[in-house]
């Protein structure tokens, strides 16, 4: 995972509008991973999940830095498939917030 320690204005705007064009989203933290979860198609249990780690050699953890990451790991291909339910648990269990 490269450092970054603030995104590019070309970055930002790409989140805003990713997010704009996937409003059934949601991002969770924990001051260390970023989640990104969606569900797979409107109305399914299953979700696709990706994540984001803070770099080791980052000292400030930033947000929109994980946000920009788990979304270029989702477009990527860099995914899970969860259920809504192991999901949740998994949320939970990395004491992860919205």
């Amino acid at each position: 995972m490269a450092s970054n320690t603030k995104l590019f204005p070309e970055q930002k705007q790409y989140v805003k509008q990713w997010c704009k064009d996937n409003d059934t989203a949601e991002f969770f933290d924990n001051e260390k991973i970023t989640i990104l979860a969606k569900p797979d198609f409107k109305g399914s249990r299953m979700f696709v999940v990706s994540i984001s780690t803070m770099a080791p050699n980052e000292k400030k953890f930033r947000s929109s830095v994980g946000r920009y990451y788990a979304i270029s790991n989702m477009e990527n291909g860099q995914y899970v498939l969860m259920d809504y339910n192991t999901m949740w648990s998994f949320l939970e269990a990395n004491d992860c917030v919205c």
